[in-house]
């Protein structure tokens, strides 16, 4: 089960996550490629709490600072791509799941 999912059933918050993806910022130096990695790990947790909106505000965000940093064929970017074609298909038309979906290889 992916950590945001355990953190929004533990807590029902991502307080925690927001702290950590503050270390990051913090820490790391502006456009680094784990940011956007644990942002997705933020926008699960959002996801499991039903807030589909904001989830996919993150995801897209990820997906675009992954695919400037690493590619838009990287693992991790596609991975980005795969989550965000899937809040697409749980929440949205399932013609938008479908068109993200075909972005991907």
């Amino acid at each position: 089960m992916p950590v945001g999912r355990r953190a929004a059933r533990a807590g029902g918050t991502n307080k925690l996550i927001d702290e950590a993806l503050e270390i990051y910022r913090d820490l790391l130096a502006g456009g680094h490629w784990r940011i956007p990695g644990a942002e997705m790990v933020r926008a699960d947790c959002l996801v499991e709490l039903g807030r589909y909106a904001e989830a996919e505000t993150v995801f897209r965000t990820a997906y675009r600072a992954l695919a400037s940093s690493r590619g838009a064929e990287a693992p991790r970017t596609l991975e980005v791509a795969e989550r965000l074609a899937d809040l697409f298909q749980t929440v949205g038309p399932a013609r938008r799941g479908g068109r993200a979906r075909a972005r991907l290889p």
